[in-house]
This record gives C-alpha cells, structure tokens and sequence, in this order.
C-alpha cells in the first residue's frame, strides 16, 4: 500500500524484437580496439553476478565489434531505459531550438498559463529550459512525487525552492517531464511521435513505447521502452555530431551544446558532471547517456567508441558495475589480438552472463537426488503465510505504482513436456501460470492489471551444504532489470518459500532515502529516532520474506488468467 493515488496500468504494450539488420561487423583489430582489452571487459560482465549484465554492444567507428545477450534478453529487445531516456527528451527540445520555435531562455511557465498565479506567488526569479535541461532547479517535488501526485505540472510549480535557480544540480525527472509537455504543446503532438519523424523513422527505430502519467503526457525523464541496439543508433548519433548516414537529424552545434559540462555534479554519483540531459566526464571527452539500475550508452570520442549496456545492476547514477568495467577496460587501447582472445569471445557470445546465475545451465548428481527427496513434497496447492510479494519484482510495482495485496495461494505441478513445471501464483482472485524449464528458461506472456509482460521462468534443484535439499525458480522479465527468485525448501517449519530479487532491497534503501515526506537523515535512521528508519526495516523484511506453505484445502478456485 504504498501508493496514495488510484492505480492505472503504464506498460500496456507488448513489444516485439527489433528486425533492423542493425550495424555491419568487423573484428577489433580492424577497427583500432584492443582485442585483449575488449575480451577482459567482456568477461567481466559475464561474470560478475552483483553487476548482473544483461546485454552489451561495442562499436568502433560504426562497425560493431561485439555484441551478446544474457539468456531471455536480447540486443534487439526493447527494455526499460529509465533515465537514459532523458537524452531523447533534450534531443527533441534542441530540434525546435534550432527550428526557432523555442529558446533555451523561454520562461517554462510561459507554456503553462493554467499555473501562473501559484508560480508568480511562490517564485522570485524565472526558471528557464536551460535551467530545467541543465537539472538546476532545487523543489522538492521529485520522482517520488509519483506516488501523492497525479497532476505533476501543478505539483511542481506549487512547490517552493531551496535555492535559486541556476546554482544548485539537483537531479530531477520532473524537469524532463515538463520538457516533455513543452514539446506536446509547442507541437500538437507527444513526444515520441515528434521524435518518431525527426529521428526513430530516418534511423529505423521501430519497436519503443513511451509510458504516459494520468493526464497523458509522455514521462520524458522516464518509461520509455528501447532495445540496446536502438540505444546503441542514439550514441552512434551523437558521436556523428547529429548525422545519420550522410542526413544532419539534429544540427551539431546543438549537440556539441548538449554534451557541453554546465553543471558541476558531486563526485559522490561519478565520474560524470551533467550537459543538456546528457552526462560529460570529468577529466575525458566521453559522455554517457544514463539510466539507473545500469542501462548506460558510454560514448568515447576520442576512440570513436558507443558501448550500450543493460544490467540489473544496484546503481541509481553512475556505479553500475558494467559502466565502471568499460571505464577500466575500454581505454587507452591499441590495436592487437590474439586466438586466445578471440576463442574467448566466441564462448561468451553463446554463454554470456551464464557463470554464477542463480539457476544454473547444467544439471547434477546433487539435483538428481534433490529432486528425488524434495519434489514429490512441493508438487499440489498451498497457502502461504500474510505476505507482499507478486508475480512482478516488488521494486517494479513500486517503480510502476502497482501495489499488491500479496500471493494468496501458490502451486506447482508437472508441465506438458518432460522436465518441465507449471507454476501458479494467484494474487487476490487471479492466477498467473507460468512454465518453467529445468536448468533452462522457457516464456510466458502475462497480463498483469493491464500491463503486459512477457516472463521467462526456469527451475534447478540442489543440496545445500548440510545435504538439505532445495529447489530454486528464477522469472527473468525481459523487458526489465528485475528478475524475481523463488526458493522452495522442507524445513522442521514445513515447507518454506523464501522470495528475493535482483536489484532488490539495496537500491530501494537508497531510493527511500529521497523521499522527503518520510523525514529523518541516514543518521538518525541508523538510531532509529525517525520514520525513515521504520520504513528502511519494513522495507529489507518486504523485500526478501520467507514464508511458511500450508496444504490448500479444497475451495472454490480463482479465476485463472
């Protein structure tokens, strides 16, 4: 419950794989990148679990020179991007910008009269595009206002600030939202449709989706749904100064503008200091395009480099693991290779992201005989203990405003095919039933309260170290950085299911952290003297509960959807 406003589906489209035939390929040596020092990033990536990399495209001078998927993602699956969508947003105002129909010194109020009056009241001086493009403006209305406010526009000019305008970064998605809004009321169109005949059809970009809030605007600092190959053409755009094959889409001087250092960001969020909606390194002329949870498009002129990645990482700025690894890896290379390098890479074009996943690929000895001991007892119907988990990852319904009542009755019984399972979840009076592939993942598309979502379930069985048996099931959403994670066990208790995700409680903490309304400081949350501490608790038990199963007595079933 922890949304104040009505729920209303966001991610109401299902989307299909990209069929562009994308960019040419080249080996590494060819193109001026390091064999060696790409296999290394590489194989970073795959293995690091904490980092959970999903995807990742490098291109030397527009050719790609690798490109691989975790199994259930794809570099041609659109995916949530967060705020590296904002870069889109700025794209879009530089375009009217340069068509004279708008100006980085246009008072943002001027383009909402209905708010006039409460703005003049509470403000001293005019917030400006530049202000609202350069994250300058310190209110207090931010991301979190999603869940008390379904009138963004007026929430944030009700709002008092902290500092002037222009002085203070103050990293914000409202401010994208208002440019999004700008847009729809400068053009007569939404944002995605202005940007569909400026740069998604001339660069085909076909596949996306663009949430909307409750008025009907398009988010703008977030919601948009793209592929990394798609992600992969917008930093390829940018390194072009603007230019897509031989046609100036956006002129370069505005984004030469966007990619610019105007603000001085703390070394705290990274390495990068902040643009036009675009992140600029500190010390090198590489920029990025930047979502949390590890969505990143790394650009590196210099080296005529675009490295597009996707992860389920904990980072909300520029610490997602994957970023850091292209940093190490990806610079000061020089144009070598070698056989062992290259096999390398072959292996982990088929198998990326295999080692240290949380259901493994191969089956064993131990399994077999978990299987044996432990299956028979979970196969039929059960009731849990008083919870608050859901099909979806409990950060995504945060994410989406899609609370849950919890999962009032779990199954599992044998698939169709052999080696398979059939899990059920049944959250209030609907049941999702989802199929699960041992050691392997297979799909199911789901309609989850209006939003459509397409899951990859796979189940493995093992000892644990005192030979206690186990039995684990991973939902991947590859639409998402969220996977969910079952754990099925028989303990003195009975049989217990613990639930847990990745990202799970670490990036909410942080989250939670800015929330204004909630009060308090890390500090005193670490005393315990403040609300923040209460909901940081609740918070780490609603993230990862075990609860207890009890046999289902016979009753009326659920409705099965």
């Amino acid at each position: 419950d922890f949304s104040k406003l009505a729920y209303t589906p966001s991610k109401t489209k299902l989307l299909s794989p990209d069929r562009d035939p994308f960019f040419k390929k080249a080996s590494p040596k060819s193109v001026g990148v390091d064999g060696e020092r790409l296999s290394a990033f590489v194989r970073t990536l795959s293995r690091d679990s904490l980092g959970d990399a999903h995807s990742v495209i490098v291109l030397s001078h527009g050719k790609c020179v690798f490109e691989a998927a975790k199994e259930g993602y794809g570099t041609n699956m659109p995916q949530a991007t967060f705020s590296l969508c904002k870069t889109l947003t700025g794209l879009a105002i530089g375009i009217l910008i340069d068509e004279g129909r708008l100006s980085l010194s246009d008072a943002a109020i001027s383009f909402f009269p209905e708010h006039r009056a409460k703005w003049t009241q509470s403000k001293s001086k005019r917030l400006t595009l530049a202000h609202l493009l350069t994250m300058s403006v310190d209110i207090p209305f931010n991301e979190a206002g999603v869940a008390i406010s379904d009138n963004y526009a007026k929430a944030y000019f009700e709002s008092i600030p902290r500092s002037a305008h222009g002085k203070t970064f103050s990293y914000n998605s409202m401010n994208s939202y208002l440019l999004s809004a700008i847009v729809t009321r400068v053009t007569g169109k939404s944002l995605s449709a202005f940007l569909d005949e400026r740069l998604f059809s001339p660069m085909n970009i076909t596949n996306y989706f663009w949430e909307t809030t409750g008025d009907g605007t398009e988010k703008g600092g977030w919601g948009l749904y793209l592929s990394p190959r798609s992600m992969a053409k917008l930093g390829q755009l940018l390194l072009n100064k603007g230019a897509w094959r031989g046609k100036q889409l956006v002129s370069e001087k505005w984004v030469t503008a966007m990619t610019e250092r105007h603000m001085t960001v703390s070394d705290e969020i990274g390495h990068f200091d902040y643009g036009y909606h675009v992140w600029r390194h500190k010390k090198t002329d590489a920029f990025l395009l930047n979502g949390m949870l590890g969505q990143n498009v790394l650009v590196i002129p210099s080296s005529s480099l675009v490295v597009a990645m996707t992860a389920g990482d904990t980072a909300m700025f520029q610490n997602a693991r994957s970023l850091l690894a292209a940093e190490k890896h990806l610079t000061n290379m020089r144009p070598r290779d070698s056989l062992r390098a290259k096999r390398e890479r072959r292996y982990l074009r088929r198998h990326f992201g295999e080692d240290g996943s949380y259901t493994p690929k191969k089956s064993s000895r131990e399994a077999k005989e978990a299987k044996a001991l432990l299956l028979p007892h979970l196969l039929g119907s059960f009731i849990p203990t008083k919870n608050n988990g859901g099909v979806l990852p409990l950060l995504t319904r945060l994410i989406q405003n899609n609370p849950t009542k919890g999962i009032t009755a779990l199954s599992l019984s044998s698939g169709s095919k052999r080696n398979t399972l059939l899990l059920s979840l049944t959250e209030k009076d609907t049941t999702y039933r989802i199929l699960l592939g041992e050691n392997r993942f297979l799909a199911t598309d789901l309609s989850i309260r209006g939003e459509r979502y397409r899951v990859i379930g796979a189940y493995s069985l093992g000892r644990e170290s005192d030979r206690s048996p186990f039995l684990k099931i991973e939902l991947r959403f590859p639409a998402l950085p969220n996977a969910r994670r079952l754990l099925l066990r028989k303990t003195e208790k009975g049989i217990t299911l613990t639930l847990s995700e990745q990202p799970g409680a670490a990036f909410a903490e942080e989250l939670i952290k800015s929330i204004p309304l909630v009060g308090g400081t890390a500090d005193t949350a670490a005393e315990g003297g403040s609300p923040l501490h209460w909901l940081m608790k609740r918070t780490r038990d609603a993230f990862s509960p075990t609860l207890v199963l009890s046999r289902e007595k016979d009753g009326k079933a659920p409705r099965k959807h």
